[in-house]
């Protein structure tokens, strides 16, 4: 094809376009640096804890299978036995398994949870509960332990993560969460307490110091990104 622009053509086409090219630089600087469609966790801190919130159009899963590390969020939930078994009746893909130990059944659906003496989803686990309708559970044992907690804000919110900066009893707490949630549980932690979660592509690991435990751990709380 010919090019019927003459010199004082292009001339007055580039003095044009210039003052285009700082406003086209801005827009460049503000767009985000991660990949088109993709988005990673929140964390902040805030009162002596360690808040990690989850990406809008994401899904939790309680899973018996190793999490690869490309998920967004991985922390071991239900409790392990000494014998290396989860602890607990549970619930992976509609099939039960496990026994009931007394402790609060936890019914993952989508990107929150709900609690209740039954599963309500094909998905879930059970763990000790920390708050239930904005009011903190007693616990008995003195012991200081960093915590974690699967939290939620609303009865029907979405689910996020919190895990104390510093030791404290598990009453201590509870408390200190039923200031900013409506619902918390908590996960295991100890030794067993290895996981990770995303800001950015590389992963923060959390409980780095049981690193070469996590092959005894036996059961994970994780959260993926939606399927496009």
């Amino acid at each position: 094809m010919r090019n019927n622009c003459t010199p004082d053509d292009k001339d007055h086409i580039t003095a044009h376009m210039k003052p285009l090219f700082p406003h086209l630089a801005l827009l460049l600087a503000m767009l985000p640096l991660r990949a088109v469609g993709q988005s990673y966790c929140h964390a902040t801190e805030s009162d002596g804890l360690l808040i990690i919130t989850l990406p809008d159009h994401c899904t939790m899963e309680f899973t018996d299978r190793r999490p690869s590390s490309d998920a967004l969020l991985c922390i071991p939930a239900a409790f392990t036995t000494p014998e290396g078994t989860i602890q607990g009746a549970y619930t992976i893909a509609g099939q039960m398994h496990g026994r009931y130990n007394g402790h609060t059944k936890v019914s993952i659906a989508g990107s929150t949870f709900s609690l209740g003496s039954t599963f309500t989803t094909a998905n879930g686990f059970q763990q000790m509960c920390l708050v239930r309708n904005r009011q903190p559970i007693h616990f008995r044992d003195t012991s200081r332990y960093v915590r974690r907690a699967l939290c939620k804000s609303s009865e029907r919110g979405p689910a996020f993560i919190v895990q104390s900066l510093k030791p404290m009893t598990m009453t201590a707490f509870a408390r200190l969460l039923s200031r900013r949630v409506h619902s918390a549980v908590y996960t295991d932690m100890g030794s067993y307490g290895f996981g990770w979660y995303h800001t950015s592509p590389t992963p923060t690991y959390l409980s780095t110091l049981y690193f070469y435990k996590q092959n005894r751990q036996t059961n994970w709380l994780v959260c993926r990104k939606n399927a496009e």
